[in-house]
Protein backbone atom coordinates (compact mmCIF):
# COMPACT_ATOMS: atom_id res chain seq x y z
CA UNK A 1 0.00 0.00 0.00
CA UNK A 2 1.80 3.34 -1.05
CA UNK A 3 0.95 6.16 1.53
CA UNK A 4 1.02 9.52 -0.27
CA UNK A 5 -0.28 13.21 0.59
CA UNK A 6 -4.23 13.34 0.42
CA UNK A 7 -4.54 9.18 1.21
CA UNK A 8 -7.35 8.46 3.17
CA UNK A 9 -8.50 5.92 5.55
CA UNK A 10 -11.04 5.25 7.95
CA UNK A 11 -10.76 8.79 9.65
CA UNK A 12 -7.36 9.56 8.66
CA UNK A 13 -6.14 12.11 5.84
CA UNK A 14 -2.56 12.21 4.66
CA UNK A 15 -0.96 15.69 5.13
CA UNK A 16 2.52 15.12 4.52
CA UNK A 17 5.22 12.61 2.76
CA UNK A 18 6.58 9.93 4.70
CA UNK A 19 9.97 11.05 6.23
CA UNK A 20 12.00 9.33 9.40
CA UNK A 21 12.16 10.33 12.67
CA UNK A 22 13.81 8.55 16.21
CA UNK A 23 11.15 7.19 18.32
CA UNK A 24 12.19 5.62 21.70
CA UNK A 25 16.02 4.79 20.14
CA UNK A 26 14.55 3.43 17.11
CA UNK A 27 13.97 5.30 13.81
CA UNK A 28 10.50 4.99 12.15
CA UNK A 29 8.81 5.89 9.19
CA UNK A 30 5.84 8.78 10.30
CA UNK A 31 3.75 10.94 8.45
CA UNK A 32 0.79 14.21 9.39
CA UNK A 33 -2.30 13.13 9.32
CA UNK A 34 -5.53 14.55 10.31
CA UNK A 35 -8.36 13.39 12.07
CA UNK A 36 -11.95 13.92 10.75
CA UNK A 37 -12.70 16.19 13.55
CA UNK A 38 -9.87 18.40 12.31
CA UNK A 39 -6.72 17.42 15.28
CA UNK A 40 -3.49 17.25 13.41
CA UNK A 41 -1.18 14.59 14.41
CA UNK A 42 2.11 12.73 13.71
CA UNK A 43 1.28 8.66 13.12
CA UNK A 44 3.74 5.79 12.33
CA UNK A 45 3.43 4.49 9.06
CA UNK A 46 3.08 1.08 10.26
CA UNK A 47 0.11 2.04 12.34
CA UNK A 48 -1.80 3.24 9.42
CA UNK A 49 -1.44 0.62 7.43
CA UNK A 50 -2.44 -2.15 9.75
CA UNK A 51 -5.56 -0.03 11.24
CA UNK A 52 -3.80 -0.43 14.53
CA UNK A 53 -5.29 3.83 15.40
CA UNK A 54 -8.88 4.49 13.53
CA UNK A 55 -8.97 7.98 15.04
CA UNK A 56 -7.65 10.53 17.55
CA UNK A 57 -10.13 8.96 19.88
CA UNK A 58 -13.49 10.71 18.31
CA UNK A 59 -14.62 7.59 16.74
CA UNK A 60 -14.50 6.08 20.32
CA UNK A 61 -16.21 8.98 21.78
CA UNK A 62 -19.12 8.68 19.06
CA UNK A 63 -19.29 4.81 19.40
CA UNK A 64 -19.99 5.17 23.55
CA UNK A 65 -22.34 8.23 22.52
CA UNK A 66 -24.14 5.80 20.19
CA UNK A 67 -24.46 2.55 22.29
CA UNK A 68 -25.42 4.87 25.59
CA UNK A 69 -28.81 6.07 23.88
CA UNK A 70 -31.82 3.60 24.67
CA UNK A 71 -34.76 3.18 22.62
CA UNK A 72 -37.01 6.28 21.74
CA UNK A 73 -34.08 8.96 23.06
CA UNK A 74 -31.91 11.09 21.05
CA UNK A 75 -28.86 12.76 22.38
Amino acid sequence: MDIYIGFKKNYWTVLSNVRRERIKKNIRSVVDVQCKCGKIMILRTEHLKDDKHKSCGCYKKELNRVLKLKHGMSA
